[in-house]
């Protein structure tokens, strides 16, 4: 069975150490990270299923705000900070759950197995900032509307977004959307690629162009949202590792 991956966004060090060891012993796979910048990309390229976010930290909202922009992956938000208004805002955002300091290990957990079993009820449903992937069906909505894909068209934005923020080559792609050998007509990748993004309308900026190389699904973080941490210095700690 994989293990459920979990990001935990904390500056305390010993609490986020703390949550990594015990996250771990109970079987599921964590990963830390400290600071707001590029968050999006990480959370994708580590397949998160599960945040865990302090609010303590700086510009903690804009991180939520951000995350939530993007995805729907459940947080639980944590905080020292036990004001209704506070609490409320968190929830007005976003957040699935909210726990005061101290926090009790056991009744995290507890909260973190729930959401786990509503997600495994629900359809198979992902998201991602406008766009939502019906994966069972192979039905894409955009902003709520169903976009007619054909089924190679689906597959081959499912596989972008798989592969957030990597720089692929076409004969990559056609290998393993098309499962042609590297030798076939890479010109077909490029079709298909001018379909999606005039089906995507508003949201075709997110499949770039890769000079001399391919193409990658990405977006410009600083564009949609001001750089969380913009002239703050560096706090010492790392990102997701």
């Amino acid at each position: 069975m994989i293990a459920e991956r979990i990001l935990i966004i904390e500056e305390e060090c010993e609490l986020r150490d703390k949550l990594i060891n015990y996250l771990g012993n109970c079987g599921y796979k964590a990963f830390r990270c400290s600071r707001g910048d590029n968050i999006i990309k990480e959370i994708m390229n580590h397949k998160i299923n599960l945040i865990i976010l302090d609010l303590d930290i700086k510009k903690s909202l804009l991180i939520l705000t951000k995350i939530k922009k993007y995805t729907d992956i459940p947080v639980i938000a944590i905080s020292s900070n036990n004001m209704e208004e506070f609490e409320l805002e968190a929830y007005k955002i976003g957040v699935h759950d909210f726990i005061t300091k101290p926090l009790n290990l056991k009744i995290l957990l507890a909260k973190i197995k729930s959401i786990f079993k509503q997600l495994k009820r629900k359809p198979t449903i992902e998201h991602f900032y406008d766009i939502d992937f019906d994966t069972q069906n192979q039905i894409l909505y955009v902003k709520g509307k169903e976009i007619n894909l054909t089924p190679q068209e689906f597959s081959l934005l499912k596989y972008l977004v798989d592969h957030y923020g990597q720089a692929l080559t076409r004969e990559e792609i056609l290998r393993d959307v098309w499962d042609f050998d590297v030798s076939g007509n890479t010109r077909t990748v490029d079709a298909h690629i001018n379909q999606l993004r005039n089906k995507l309308a508003a949201s075709r900026s997110f499949i770039k162009t890769v000079r001399n190389k391919g193409y990658k699904f990405e977006v410009n973080e600083e564009e949609v949202l001001p750089s969380i941490f913009e002239n703050n210095e560096d706090d010492g700690c790392y990102i997701c590792q």
